[in-house]
């Protein structure tokens, strides 16, 4: 079967780059994660003690938490499962090393964007807890055999996950069931006073089930006995942990348990409060902690919390998206702001809060859905939003109705008409144009219920940021790249086959290897002479200021030539 592995790099000492992971609604056992752990610019070495788990956040607030494969050369194997991809939307995960001594180490927050599969039957969204379940199972496994009492894990009343102590011998005791759709024991070949004997006698029982028309064997450890002497078992589905319990009448009874994040407790560190005070989470839960997490990973869509690697003299250093605007982009951009097409711009107006061309209305009809927002920038060419009419619930209501949704920006005068771009229902929507070699885009994202967050920015498309290939420049990956390479090579004339043949061999001036006589104008005439042969300058003879002048009229009569010497 083919399958698809996305390659990445998480860092643990800053937020990762701004970047998304994709995947398909109900996809299976078919989309997986190489990833790469940087540390201070290295690579993170893992060793053979150490564990690797995927966490992540879905749209609908349910959770996932799975076991990773630590590959031969250090990287990181996660596969999304269904559960993952279950959810149309954006999910927040993040990878953590558990070392032998039970340090964590966590990666910063990356998000899957999880596109809606168009026709087949969706995966019902639930909790899986598959790396829970199997650290439970291994508990017993690893108990077992053991003379004193060993800990493992069960599940209590309230549904949370907590430490019991069991007594564990050198024998144990399998009992083998048969359970239906429903999770219920049908057939059992152990009895209740076969397990009571066990128990007393201290040694380790394991539930082996087979679930009725399928291939599935579930193994359910052993969990606790009940103040009302009923012997529990428990294994998952990977969403519900399933209690089994026999009681003394031999009866078998099931309760499913769902694992509630609202009820597991969880505070943000001091370490992390002393850096963002103004923190706060709704409730100490392991919910209220996910959705803080979550909407963190969200912020970093925000262009001071984007790292970007830049090379300097003294080499790499990072910055923010946000300081290359403020101190580089825009800096150029108003020294550069010109427009050819003036005259087309300055037809541009407002009248009665509407868009206007030379006098006439601009805008579409009653299938679209335009956004007015007001913008105004500083000294510095930066951007703030003053005002601006819409929310994502509104473009979410717009989308559904099949409306073309617009953006007109005006700033002091001049209108900008953005189209949308791309959009994620319920989260975010982009917009933007392109205008003499500028980028033009806004962003909206969803902060709570009715209330969302505008930006809107404006930056030239440097030629180094356009990509150009071609065979003939094998090392070039840029439009300035090319034009770098191009233009010192680029002097020519139109006739340069004649000009090639002009050379000076001994201070003579020289057209294809022969001497070249060039003739002055006539002088005034002089006396006659005595009779005879009397030698006639430029027939007879050349002076060598003759010679001189005749060269140095020749290149005064050549075209202007810019580079090199004749």
């Amino acid at each position: 079967m083919k399958t698809c592995t996305q390659e990445i790099t998480l860092y643990v000492d800053r937020k990762n780059k701004y970047k998304y992971v994709y995947g398909k609604q109900s996809d299976t056992k078919s989309r997986f994660l190489k990833v790469t752990i940087v540390d201070g610019g290295k690579k993170v070495v893992l060793g053979s003690d150490d564990n690797a788990k995927f966490r992540a956040l879905k749209p609908d607030g349910t959770a996932v938490f799975n076991d990773c494969v630590i590959e031969p050369d250090g990287t990181i194997l996660v596969e999304l499962s269904a559960q993952t991809l279950a959810v149309e939307g954006q999910v927040s995960a993040d990878v953590v090393i558990i070392g032998k001594s039970d340090e964590i180490l966590a990666t910063a927050n990356f998000r899957i964007i999880v596109e809606k599969a168009p026709v087949g039957k969706d995966v019902e969204s639930s909790n899986e807890f598959l790396a829970l379940v199997e650290a439970m199972n291994q508990a017993v496994k690893k108990d077992q055999g053991k003379e004193n009492s060993g800990k493992v894990l069960a599940v209590g009343d309230d549904g949370i996950v907590v430490p019991t102590e069991i007594k564990v011998g050198d024998n144990s005791l399998v009992v083998s069931a048969t359970i239906n759709g429903g999770y219920q024991v049908v057939s059992c070949d152990t009895t209740f006073d076969d397990i009571d004997k066990a128990y007393a006698a201290g040694s380790s029982m394991l539930m082996k089930a087979s679930i009725a028309d399928s291939s599935i064997t579930a193994i359910a450890p052993f969990m606790r006995k009940t103040d009302s002497n009923d012997y529990i078992f428990a294994f998952d589905d990977g969403s519900v942990i399933h209690a089994i319990a026999i009681g003394e009448s031999g009866t078998w009874t099931t309760t499913d348990v769902q694992i509630d994040a609202n009820k597991i407790p969880y505070e943000l560190s001091e370490d992390f409060l002393a850096n963002f005070p103004d923190f706060e989470i709704e409730s100490d839960t392991v919910k209220s902690g996910l959705d803080f997490a979550m909407y963190y990973a969200v912020a970093g869509m925000f262009a001071k919390y984007i790292a970007l690697d830049v090379q300097a003299a003294a080499g790499t250093v990072q910055i923010s998206l946000q300081n290359l605007f403020d101190n580089s982009i825009t800096p150029a951009l108003k020294k550069a702001h010109e427009h050819d097409n003036k005259s087309v711009l300055d037809k541009f107006a407002e009248t009665d809060g509407k868009p206007t061309y030379d006098g006439k209305a601009l805008g579409g009809g009653a299938s679209d859905f335009a956004i007015k927002m007001t913008v105004a920038s500083d000294d510095d060419g930066n951007y703030t939003v003053a005002s601006c009419d819409a929310t994502v619930e509104q473009i979410d209501a717009a989308v559904a109705a099949e409306k073309r949704v617009i953006l007109l920006a005006s700033d002091d005068g001049v209108v900008f008409e953005l189209p949308m771009l791309q959009g994620v229902q319920g989260n975010s929507y982009y917009f933007g144009t392109f205008l003499m070699g500028q980028v033009i885009a806004s962003f909206v994202q969803n902060v709570s219920a009715n209330e969302s967050k505008w930006q809107f920015a404006m930056t030239q498309v440097e030629a180094e940021s356009v990509s150009y290939s071609n065979a003939a420049l094998p090392n070039i990956s840029t439009v300035g790249g090319a034009l770098d390479e191009l233009v010192p090579n680029s002097h020519t004339h139109a006739n340069k086959d004649t000009l090639d043949k002009l050379s000076v061999t001994n201070g003579k001036l020289q057209y294809n290897g022969s001497d070249v006589g060039l003739k002055g104008a006539a002088g005034t005439p002089g006396k006659n002479g005595t009779d005879g042969k009397t030698p006639v300058k430029g027939t007879d003879y050349w002076t060598e200021a003759d010679k001189q002048e005749i060269v140095s009229d020749t290149l005064a009569a050549l075209p202007k030539w810019t580079g090199g010497s004749y």
